[in-house]
Order: structure tokens, then C-alpha cells, then sequence
């Protein structure tokens, strides 16, 4: 199933099944062209979330090594202390060189690692865009895979926000940091949401 966006709505853990598939397949973007060789060995597959330690990554992890398991690949993750824009690049670089062959990859930013991930892919490897992706770097990555239809996760947040608040009031949103793709396009969502007269009680004070 896609959205409007064009960008493939999956359970996550159900993406590696099309992982697999994706390195049998010619890419439907232009190739990046390169003189290097195509990874050999064992199929390794890498996630590489926007920093260790968060809970909603540690779920998903179980069910990637399921998945990899019946596949018969190598799974691996490994991510920055950090959600800053460029934090993960080291870690691609990393990757890269140790023989991972599939990047699945939550992005701390939108075009920061747009080099980086080139450079991957000039090498044969794929890069998945995992439960958000790259607006306006689409050609950067070989295939998104969205856990919900982010257009409606905004105006969801509306929703349920309005039914706590059913007399109104001001409210924050509270993002982990500027660059997340995931995020911005949420509070777009939320910003937009709350043009309807039927919300005209909540009053939008900050994004922080």
C-alpha cells in the first residue's frame, strides 16, 4: 500500500522480505555510477536508527532478527549517541567498509547524509529509508518503508489532542530535534490541521 506521497506503508519488520527482493531487481531510479566492486559474502543487514537507547527502536529490533533469521542474512545495529544531522554518517562510512550489503537507515536529517548514502550505493549497497523518509533526497535512498501514512499521523495528534482538551487551551509540541524529517512533516500535518474551525479553542504557542 502506498500514500498520496508515494512512498510504501509496511509494519517495518515486514521490509526486509522486500529487501531481499529489492537486490534481485534492477533499481527503478538512475544508477549511481561507480568503479567499485559489489559487496560479496553472507547477505548483512544493518539498521542504523537515529541514536541507540530509544524505546521505539529496541521493539522493532526482535523482529528484524526474526526476519533476517528465516532469510538466512546477518543482522546488525548500530547508531549514534546522538540525533544530530550528521551523527550517522560515521556509521555509514563504517558499515560500508565492514561488508554491509543493506543500510535500513532512520534518518537524522533530510539531505545531511546525502553523500555518504551516494557513496554506499556507488558500492552496490541498498539503502532503505526506514519509518520516515527524505523529503526532496528521494534519489538518495533505493526504497522507503513507512510503518503508518504520515499524512494522517498530524492530524491524528489533533484529534486526540482536542478530545483531552475538549475546552480548549495552548499546547506545545515538543520535537526531538529541527532536522527530523519524521517530525517536521507531523507538525506540518498538526499546523495544518488546526486550520479547521472546529479546533479554533486550541491555540498552537511553540515548537521546541
Amino acid at each position: 500500500m502506498t500514500n498520496r506521497k508515494g512512498r510504501t506503508i509496511l509494519p517495518v519488520a515486514v521490509c526486509l522480505l522486500g529487501l531481499i527482493l529489492l537486490g534481485a531487481c534492477e533499481k527503478r531510479q538512475a544508477r549511481v555510477s561507480t568503479s567499485q566492486p559489489a559487496p560479496t559474502g553472507p547477505l548483512r543487514i544493518v539498521f542504523i536508527p537515529k541514536s541507540m537507547g530509544i524505546a521505539y527502536y529496541e521493539q522493532m529490533y526482535p523482529e528484524f532478527e526474526r526476519g533476517c533469521r528465516e532469510l538466512g542474512a546477518e543482522f546488525d545495529k548500530v547508531g549514534p549517541a546522538k540525533t544530530d544531522a550528521t551523527s550517522q554518517i560515521p556509521i555509514i562510512k563504517d558499515q560500508v567498509q565492514q561488508g554491509a550489503r543493506v543500510i535500513l537507515l532512520a534518518p537524522n536529517s533530510a539531505d545531511a547524509l546525502n553523500p555518504e548514502l551516494d557513496a554506499a550505493r556507488a558500492r552496490g549497497v541498498k539503502i532503505i529509508s526506514v519509518n520516515q523518509d527524505m523529503p526532496g533526497s528521494e534519489s538518495h535512498r533505493d526504497a522507503c518503508v513507512l510503518p503508518t501514512d504520515f499524512d494522517k499521523v498530524g492530524p491524528s495528534q489533533i484529534e486526540l489532542l482536542a478530545s483531552l482538551m475538549p475546552e480548549g487551551g495552548k499546547f506545545a509540541i515538543l520535537s526531538a530535534t529541527t532536522d527530523a524529517p519524521d517530525q517536521n512533516f507531523w507538525i506540518a500535518g498538526m499546523r495544518e490541521a488546526l486550520k479547521d474551525p472546529k479546533y479554533a479553542k486550541l491555540q498552537l504557542v511553540d515548537v521546541v
